[in-house]
């Protein structure tokens, strides 16, 4: 089968419906053979295990992607099968800015049930969308709805990290309450190494507990003492 899909990789954009019609079959998610111990032997030399065997799946869905065919990626965000969606999360990912007009429906598939499915798709946003501020506006924008199916589930810790923490701040002063309060939610997440900080307060000091802070927490924070996000920043 593989040689199937490098020939229809070698034909070019005529053969994608050929490519997509190989997901159809869950026999194409079995993982290649390893030698045996080559798992253990990996991880007792660099500490690490080896990344995810590759399927006949996923090396249809890296030829979709080499093919520029993000509409088909797209659609099968939605498949039936968990690990053909996975594989369709990771070739957008690799994409990158080529892969931009599926950032709506990447960010649909932060709601999937899987969590596999939902950290590829993580992964494939931080890809496709490279500036901090960029990637802050659109995903607060499109999950800000605390009735959307999304915004529970979202891996902030994945998609955003230092750099996005200026533009996660400045949200915090959005005209539109669901992005200030999603902003509070994602810097909840993103500051796991500031959980507990020491901060200086102009007379006795006080330590910070991010752990209990509330959307309505930090905006009062935000009225009370705006020095505490000004510190933050210099961190």
């Amino acid at each position: 089968t593989l040689k199937v899909v490098r020939a229809l990789r070698e034909i070019g954009p005529g053969a994608i419906s050929s490519l997509v019609n190989l997901l159809d079959e869950q026999e194409h998610d079995v993982p290649f053979l390893r030698p045996r111990g080559l798992d253990d032997t990996f991880r007792r030399m660099y500490g690490v295990g080896l990344p995810p065997r590759d399927t006949v799946s996923s090396t249809v869905c890296s030829a979709l992607a080499q093919m520029g065919a993000v509409s088909q990626l797209v659609a099968t965000l939605k498949h039936a099968r968990e690990h053909v969606r996975w594989c369709a999360a990771r070739a957008l990912g690799n994409m990158r800015a080529e892969a931009t007009s599926a950032t709506f429906a990447l960010i649909s598939a932060l709601a999937d049930p899987s969590e596999g499915v939902r950290m590829a798709a993580a992964a494939a946003l931080w890809a496709v969308l490279p500036d901090p501020a960029a990637r802050v506006d659109t995903l607060l924008t499109a999950v800000s709805d605390e009735h959307s199916p999304v915004t529970a589930r979202v891996p902030w810790a994945l998609l955003f990290g230092e750099a996005e923490v200026p533009a996660l701040m400045k949200s915090l002063h959005s005209d539109n309450a669901g992005v200030k309060r999603t902003a509070a939610w994602a810097l909840r997440e993103v500051l796991p190494a500031l959980t507990h900080v020491h901060l200086p307060s102009g007379g006795s000091d006080y330590t910070l507990d991010y752990r209990t802070l509330t959307p309505d927490g930090v905006s009062q924070l935000l009225r009370d003492r705006p020095v505490v996000f000004e510190y933050l920043s210099r961190l």
